[in-house]
């Protein structure tokens, strides 16, 4: 949930961050089945109550498939609200910070409005969609340089919702990496090219995902503090 701090002159937002982690999709499986072990003994028990026939077979599956299901979404939403990832973003008047409470990493990294930011943004279309981001969805990235702190960002937006983002024309499509092998691309695209892969590269290693919310949020912020932001090198 975004925290916002009405008293301020302008709103701050405390932006969770990696909503869901690799815990929470670790322990989903484990959830579904107990679930479904919890749902097939149910189900096969009040059956054999009214009609023995019926407590073997695919009824006690149906339901042990029911059962896993509504388990898992339910422990998802209450896992997501006590076991956070340990990262947030805070947004304010002055600049971003990434604060970072996980064992051996930099504690906060900052980003000032009022200093020269060094700002990279690229997308890329999901071939290979899964239940958390389907096929077709659009992530978008932005990693924000400033000095020694180096913060990466993204999320992951229907393909119709970006369309309806102003800064939309900022995200440059990321290239396939065989194509920066090739002579298909101008020098000046290629050398773009690599940045963004390096970029990309961080994103994968260490980015901090946001809601889509957060992030449209957090672009219109950039945009006002740091207007000249989507303009490339």
């Amino acid at each position: 949930m975004v925290a916002q701090d009405t008293s301020a002159a302008e709103t701050n937002y405390v932006f969770p961050v990696d909503v869901e982690h690799p815990g929470i999709r670790l322990a989903l499986p484990f959830m579904i089945l107990v679930g479904f072990g919890i749902g097939y003994a149910l189900t096969s028990w009040l059956l054999s109550r009214f009609n023995s026939d019926l407590a073997v077979g695919c009824f006690p599956v149906a339901g042990g498939i029911v059962i896993g299901l509504l388990v898992s979404a339910a422990g998802d939403r209450f896992l997501k609200q006590i076991w956070p990832s340990g990262r947030s973003v805070k947004l304010d008047q002055n600049g971003l910070e990434l604060v970072d409470k996980r064992r051996g990493k930099p504690p906060t990294l900052r980003i000032t409005w009022m200093q020269r930011v060094n700002a990279l943004s690229w997308r890329f279309t999901v071939r290979r969609g899964s239940a958390r981001i389907p096929k077709g969805w659009v992530m978008l990235g932005l990693q924000l340089l400033q000095d020694e702190s180096l913060v990466t960002l993204y999320t992951f937006m229907p393909e119709k919702m970006t369309g309806t983002l102003p800064e939309f024309p900022a995200f440059m499509l990321l290239a396939p990496r065989a194509q920066l092998e090739t002579n298909e691309l101008p020098l000046r695209d290629k050398i773009e090219q690599r940045r963004l892969h390096k970029a990309e590269d961080e994103r994968w290693q260490d980015g901090a995902e946001l809601r889509r919310q957060d992030f449209q949020i957090l672009l219109a912020v950039l945009t006002q503090r740091v207007p000249d932001w989507q303009v490339r090198a």
